[in-house]
């Protein structure tokens, strides 16, 4: 795998992965501390504790998740630049779903 030539755009996405995964880090550890700090000083919402932090841990486990496939693309390897297909294939489903539902449920259906 020395000898490969990684492209410079796979290389681009895996720094954006990277810089991705260490957001997903540091929000789901300030989104762990923060529920617990904030929640317990307000009495009714104290009990979706619980959510926040699983929500928390979510966040934790993309990230790391997200470091990885950035470091698989950066060492050229299939399996990442695969995930990276799916992923964004995905995205850009769940992001055309969000435009037709929004359309829908304010009236403005373009098709």
């Amino acid at each position: 795998m020395a000898g490969r030539n990684i492209p410079t755009g796979v290389k681009i996405l895996s720094v954006l992965g990277y810089i991705g995964g260490i957001f997903g880090i540091v929000f789901g550890i300030l989104i762990i501390v923060g529920s617990e700090a904030f929640l317990t000083q307000m009495e009714s919402l104290a009990e979706y504790t619980e959510y926040v932090t699983l929500a928390g841990a979510v966040a934790i486990a993309l990230g790391i998740f997200g470091f990885f496939v950035a470091r698989g693309l950066w060492k050229g390897q299939n399996w990442a630049r695969l995930v990276s297909i799916v992923g964004g294939g995905l995205g850009i489903l769940w992001s055309l779903f969000t435009v037709i539902q929004l359309g829908v449920a304010f009236g403005d259906v373009w098709f």
